[in-house]
């Protein structure tokens, strides 16, 4: 699911969610998933692969403002596509970058 952020005056930024990641010990223990269980219901978790927002974007809370719409867009659009709500959104970051998006080291 791909989503495009714009305003009147252009585009903003964007987001991309695809597959889950296939094994992520933290989350398997945190909802109670066995392997098995994992591999039936893998299908409707959710991970935000991409986020971007570009650089001239200089706005407040902004990046939470657009998950939080997002993460309440998507589960109907998810639904519409496949059938079925996902179950969880995942996301992860790479926490050697700063805001900038270059490496701090």
């Amino acid at each position: 699911m791909r989503y495009l952020i714009h305003w009147d005056h252009g585009i903003l930024g964007a987001l991309g969610f695809g597959a889950a990641v296939w094994k992520v010990a933290a989350r398997d223990r945190w909802i109670g998933w066995e392997p098995a269980t994992r591999e039936a219901h893998l299908g409707r978790v959710l991970n935000n692969a991409r986020f971007l927002i570009l650089p001239w974007v200089q706005v407040k809370n902004f990046a939470s403002k657009i998950l939080a719409l997002a993460a309440g867009r998507v589960g109907e659009d998810f639904a519409l596509r496949y059938g079925e709500p996902p179950v969880l959104l995942e996301t992860f970051v790479e926490t050697p970058r700063t805001a900038t998006g270059r490496s701090t080291s």
